[in-house]
């Protein structure tokens, strides 16, 4: 007899809660498990959109409402950091030059340390943070005074630096010669040292040499340098009997090898170098305008001196002076600085700042024709004699660093009055590539007393 087949019986109500349950589970596990991964991917994405877009748009800094972006400060970090390695390559090829000759290989190797110093990321990043902020505070000023900087005058000063002139090399310029003293007076006429060596020119000889006085740190007459954030390519000279004429279609392609070259192998961009020279177009500009009524003239004192290491002759010295004896006489017989004591102690014309701060200050109390008792400096006991008094022409370099000068104080009166915030954190984003050469590094470590420490 065939078996009856199982008879279904419905589903009871536990067993219904307990499917129902086993439902809602899965649903929250799927839910659970779909959150997680919109989340991980929500974060990987966040993290490329920040790392490549986000922060680099995050201000370093804020000048009067105005951002610098890392972006900005990174470029033109890198960029710094480029042109200090290029000149460590330039005096690394010297040292090769050299030969093995040690006192020069450690001269470079000191010199290559100092570099190696520079390129401490914080050490250049505040470097580059501060040439930044300056930048923007003269291109907001420029923008005040009406003043632009177009991309064709960029364009210009960028090939001029690769070596091509679009409108035919450039003349050199006449240089300045200053005008004579004004016409002597009788007494100054009376004053002038009469020694077969020395000269009545009415422009004290410019061979007259003042390094025994003069301050170590004095740079007064010096350029001002070149900011570190504009390219300074290395151009090899060539020479022959004919030159090869520099054409637009020559200078493209060496400009464009450059530009591959900066943004492969260190991540420099055209438009971190074309920000460089822009920012010193508007700083010329600016301080043309700023400086435009200074006068180049400055207070200056043409002196005599006799330099004496004892005092008690010096004053001896003087007193003979006062009763009336020859002072060329006194300073070729007892005057210790060689380079003017056969020339009556002749100094020339100078102004302030040039002399160490005793000599200066007693010599521009003198009158014309007055003669000072020993004035003691670190070089010993100065005899001080006036022959002029007036205010000078300054000389083409001189009149340079005064308007350099004026422009720095301008600028850092305008830094003082201005909205400037730095965000601290541009210490975390301070580039350190690109780093020197380990044939550099090499050649400091076999020649330094005590090799460099590591950058971070």
């Amino acid at each position: 007899m065939a078996k009856n087949p199982k008879i279904r019986t419905a589903p009871t109500k536990k067993h219904m809660a307990r499917v129902e349950r086993e439902r809602r589970e899965r649903n929250i596990i799927y839910i659970v498990s779909a959150v997680v991964i919109i989340a991980v991917l929500a974060l990987v994405l966040f993290g490329i959109v920040d790392q490549n877009f986000l922060k680099a748009r995050r201000p370093v800094a804020i000048v009067n409402d105005e951002k610098i972006t890392v972006s900005e400060y990174q470029g033109q970090t890198r960029l710094a950091r480029y042109n200090l390695i290029q000149s460590a390559q330039r005096l690394y090829q010297l040292a090769q030059i050299m030969g093995n000759d040690p006192s020069s290989q450690a001269s470079v190797a000191n010199q290559l340390q100092s570099i190696d110093g520079q390129l401490f990321p914080q050490a250049i990043g505040r470097q580059i943070i501060d040439q930044l902020v300056d930048g923007l505070l003269i291109q907001q000023e420029a923008s005040r005074l009406g003043i632009t900087v177009s991309e064709d005058e960029v364009n210009q000063e960028l090939e001029e630096v690769f070596g091509y002139y679009r409108l035919g090399t450039p003349t050199p310029t006449v240089t300045h010669v200053l005008p004579q003293t004004s016409t002597l007076s009788p007494l100054q006429e009376s004053l002038i040292p009469s020694t077969p060596t020395s000269s009545t020119s009415l422009i004290p000889t410019s061979e007259i040499t003042t390094t025994e006085i003069v301050e170590d740190n004095t740079q007064s007459l010096e350029s001002p340098p070149t900011p570190t954030n504009v390219l300074t390519p290395t151009l090899t000279a060539t020479t022959g009997p004919t030159a090869t004429p520099f054409t637009q279609q020559a200078f493209d392609e060496i400009y464009q090898d450059a530009i591959t070259n900066l943004s492969e192998e260190y991540s420099i961009s055209e438009s971190d170098l074309k920000r460089g020279f822009e920012s010193h177009l508007y700083s010329d500009k600016v301080l043309d305008v700023i400086t435009k009524d200074m006068q180049c003239t400055q207070e200056q004192v043409w002196a005599l001196h006799i330099l004496i290491d004892e005092e008690v002759l010096a004053k001896n010295i003087k007193t003979r002076l006062d009763e009336g004896e020859d002072w060329s006489l006194m300073a070729t017989t007892y005057s210790t600085d060689t380079s003017n004591k056969d020339k009556g102690g002749d100094l020339g014309w100078f102004g302030q700042g040039v002399m160490v701060p005793e000599f200066e200050q007693a010599a521009f109390k003198l009158e014309v024709g007055e003669t000072s008792a020993p004035v003691k400096t670190d070089f010993g006991f100065h005899i001080i004699r006036i022959l002029g008094h007036e205010e000078r022409p300054l000389t083409e370099d001189a009149c340079q660093s005064m308007r350099s000068e004026n422009f720095q104080e301008w600028l850092a009166e305008l830094r003082e009055n201005s909205n400037i915030i730095i965000n601290e954190f541009w210490t975390d984003v301070a580039p350190t590539e690109p780093n020197l050469p380990a044939n550099i590094v090499q050649f400091m470590n076999l020649n330094l007393s005590y090799p460099p420490t590591p950058s971070p």
